[in-house]
């Protein structure tokens, strides 16, 4: 399984790194050295960029994020704590049935997993307390959709980034049977995860939920290691 993983006091990345010996990440498309050297903001364009720098300084957005993040631990409560990370991911459908796909797991577990909650025969795991979706979530695809994908996550995650086109391409094809639901769960391994979520929170206030899903896509991008060092102006 995928995933970056919590333990206390500090959170350790899952050991498939090393079994793998590397991570490669399906993300966006490669981009042109022009793009690199733009801001995230410049790149997708719509953004008023002295907005946005004001509202990261400004942590606008810190106590949605924790809010976030306190969702994501009630989710995961009855993990033990060493299981606990990015991607955590739970499918529900209209009639409240949950099953938890934690991790950055292959397209067809999930489809699978999808078709089992349609067709009724999916197990439900009672033991998750999940949050209900509201109008505060960020959704991808259909809010009124029957089945829902939430996902925790964080973006300096590889794993997260790795995940996001499958999120995606399960939505696209589902013909308005599945929403993503995403909710931000910065690790504190990754020290500019909450300034990134911040960031994508800032940029949603300008644009919406569809601004706000292509940053979190641009950000992925920033998890390359190919890639110029982070700092805010990137955003």
């Amino acid at each position: 399984m995928n995933t970056e993983k919590l333990t206390s006091p500090t959170a350790i990345i899952v050991a498939g790194i090393l079994i793998a010996g590397a991570v490669v990440i399906s993300g966006s498309g490669q981009q042109s050295t022009s793009d690199t050297k733009k801001g995230i903001a410049q790149q997708i364009g719509g953004i008023n960029e002295t907005k946005l720098q004001a509202c990261i300084a400004s942590n606008t957005y810190a106590n949605k994020i924790t809010s976030g993040t306190e969702s994501g631990d009630r989710a995961m409560a009855h993990l033990p704590e060493g299981q606990r990370g990015t991607p955590y991911n739970v499918l529900i459908n209209s009639a409240g049935v949950k099953v938890e796909m934690a991790g950055a797991l292959p397209y067809d577990d999930f489809k699978k997993a999808i078709d089992s909650l349609v067709a009724g025969t999916a197990k439900d795991q009672t033991n998750i307390n999940l949050d209900p979706v509201t109008a505060d979530d960020h959704v991808y695809g259909n809010r009124n959709a029957p089945i829902k994908l939430v996902e925790y996550g964080d973006m300096e995650c590889p794993f997260c980034a790795q995940a996001y086109p499958t999120f995606k391409k399960l939505v696209d094809e589902s013909n308005g049977q599945v929403a993503w639901v995403y909710r931000n769960y910065p690790l504190s391994i990754h020290a500019n995860a909450q300034v990134k979520a911040e960031a994508a929170e800032c940029a949603w206030a300008q644009g919406g939920d569809p601004v706000f899903f292509t940053y979190v896509e641009k950000l992925y991008d920033l998890v390359l290691p190919e890639k110029p060092a982070f700092d805010t102006t990137t955003l």
